[in-house]
């Protein structure tokens, strides 16, 4: 039996994370680990009352004692990182290696995380070790959607994904680590996608007009936002013209007065122009009103039999904890039966075989949906 060790298991998407994982398999052990102890004993004792045969237990780990962090390697078979910790990826990293294990994390995407990890790579494919990287939604499934939707046509040409992301912001309990890597990610945000065999920045005049998510949503302004695992998806689809990420914005005030000034702030490399993009962050997220939920289209159009075909395959929840949770899950449940486990580093939407990780992701509540024209 395997046994998964999740940092920050008891957090809002570490806990999910737990209980679809015991849920899905019955060949595997949960370490849900954190600093707090006593949030890591309730969550096992509520795991442990919610399925058979005692699968869980909670362990004391404060990754800045690297003594107590490698005892705790010795208990696991791969590391799941949902903590907010993406500033010692370095550091748990290179333990996890050292400790020949495997690992995933469900961080936002940052350059120096990036950096870490594939500046490693040589040395984990000698390890025989399997990473995985940008788990989740966002990232972690843009590029899977449309590798999935390429497995409906002859010919995928065009497949633009349209993220409606209407969550109330100001009733998150983000953690200070989860609003810097918030942050970290508008200081690196690029708005590439891909058109006519290229590459290119889009300037702020060429932005698309607002997308109709439909009800309850209806029109929303959305700005293109690149995310490294859609690099790969030209090679993989030689027939795409064009891709990229659409992402909806927070609110009016956050778009349109207070996110210039947080864009303009955290280039500023002083303490407290950081310290105050943080603080307008927080102020921006009260704004957000209702409908909440996220729905995520990809628009797409291409040749089926020798006809033109226009389809959307959508997924969405009211839940964006679960969003990040589910998809995390169903990478680990394909990692666990050695259908992607290979040496190396990956992007979790690339790593997974998509008609599967779509088929146990409606297992777990979150279906896709196809929609004709």
């Amino acid at each position: 039996m395997k046994s998964v060790l999740i940092l920050g298991g008891y957090g809002n998407a570490g806990f999910l994370i737990s209980k679809f994982l015991l849920q899905q398999s019955t060949d595997v052990n949960i370490i849900v680990a954190g600093r707090r102890i006593q949030k890591a004993e309730a969550a096992v004792k509520e795991l442990n009352e919610s399925f058979p045969g005692d699968r869980a237990s909670a362990l004391q780990v404060d990754i800045t004692d690297i003594p107590a962090f490698q005892k705790a390697l010795k208990k696991a078979t791969i590391v799941v990182n949902a903590a907010s910790t993406i500033q010692f990826t370095k550091q748990i990293t290179e333990e996890v290696l050292q400790a020949g294990l495997d690992y995933i994390d469900i961080h936002l995407s940052s350059p120096h995380k990036l950096e870490v990890l594939f500046g490693m790579e040589e040395k984990i494919k000698s390890a025989g070790c399997c990473f995985f990287t940008d788990g989740g939604f966002h990232p972690g499934i843009t590029s899977t959607l449309v590798r999935r939707a390429s497995e409906f046509y002859d010919e995928l040409q065009v497949a633009n994904i349209y993220g409606g992301l209407k969550i109330d912001w100001g009733a998150i309990e983000a953690s200070p680590g989860t609003m810097e890597e918030m942050l970290e990610e508008f200081k690196h945000y690029s708005s590439l996608h891909y058109k006519n065999g290229q590459w290119k920045t889009m300037s702020w005049f060429a932005m698309p007009s607002n997308y109709d998510f439909g009800p309850p949503y209806g029109k929303m302004p959305c700005s293109p936002m690149f995310l490294n695992e859609q690099k790969v998806l030209p090679e993989l689809i030689p027939s795409l013209r064009e891709t990229g990420f659409y992402v909806s914005g927070f609110n009016p005030f956050m778009d349109l007065i207070l996110l210039p000034l947080i864009m303009l702030f955290i280039k500023i490399p002083l303490r407290f122009f950081q310290y105050l993009s943080f603080k307008l962050f927080r102020l921006g997220f009260k704004f957000s009103k209702p409908p909440y939920g996220v729905r995520l289209i990809t628009d797409c159009k291409g040749i089926k039999s020798g006809q033109e075909r226009h389809m959307k395959l959508v997924l969405e929840h009211n839940d964006e904890y679960l969003l990040t949770a589910v998809p995390t899950v169903a990478c680990l449940l394909q990692y666990l039966d050695g259908s992607i486990k290979k040496p190396g580093v990956w992007f979790q939407a690339n790593a997974v075989e998509p008609t599967r990780f779509f088929e146990d992701m409606g297992r777990m509540g979150l279906p896709l949906r196809v929609e004709e024209g």
